[in-house]
């Protein structure tokens, strides 16, 4: 059936739909920000994954300038820390001050990843790099090196290249996402059992 696959990538996207929305507000209660409308709509309307597989042509100090392949990303720093970051930089007591007023949205490299900027309902978009999050200057915003003043900016200026031809290539790793579903499914089921107990115990009153 041709259908089929169609099909489960739609689900697939849906799932991950919900747990970005998750995320985003776990975000917004560990570090006490709002998030913008932008970034959720972005998230909501499938924008952040109809991006994923397209290049990105940047020109970032201390790389050489090309096209980076985006990969969408769970927006939490502690999904990156559990795929590829180190929790001690952007943990919540992390290294790296700035954690509260960014969130990833996409992985470019094995350390680098696209960010949001929170603290502007545009949503400026950045590059963040673990190995330079302390680094100050032109361009430069809390360790972040700046790309664009939007997401709508951003994301018109992605390009299209072939498979396997983008100057930086990412893989597509959906373990993450697979995990992340699992945590959020056994929350809610925790959550559930504390209604039933709270309910039993309001009878026994």
């Amino acid at each position: 059936n041709e259908l089929e696959p169609l099909l489960a990538d739609t689900v697939a996207t849906e799932q991950k739909q919900r747990i970005a929305a998750a995320l985003l507000e776990r975000h917004a209660d560990m570090f006490d920000v709002e998030i913008p409308k932008a970034l959720q709509v972005f998230f909501a309307s499938t924008g952040a994954f109809n991006c994923e597989n397209k290049c990105a042509k940047l020109s970032v100090p201390g790389w050489e300038p090309g096209t980076f392949r985006l990969v969408a990303a769970p927006p939490s720093w502690e999904a990156a820390a559990a795929t590829d970051l180190d929790d001690a930089i952007v943990g919540e007591d992390g290294e790296w001050d700035h954690a509260d007023r960014f969130v990833p949205v996409f992985r470019v490299d094995e350390s680098s990843y696209i960010v949001v900027k929170l603290d502007d309902p545009k949503c400026p978009v950045g590059f963040f790099d673990e190995e330079t999050f302390r680094e100050e200057g032109k361009g430069w915003d809390g360790g972040v090196f700046m790309l664009a003043d939007s997401i709508a900016s951003f994301r018109a200026s992605l390009v299209d290249v072939d498979e396997g031809e983008a100057d930086y290539e990412t893989e597509p790793d959906d373990e993450i996402w697979d995990e992340l579903a699992e945590e959020l499914e056994d929350e809610d089921d925790d959550e559930d059992d504390d209604e039933d107990e709270d309910d039993e115990e309001g009878e026994d009153d």
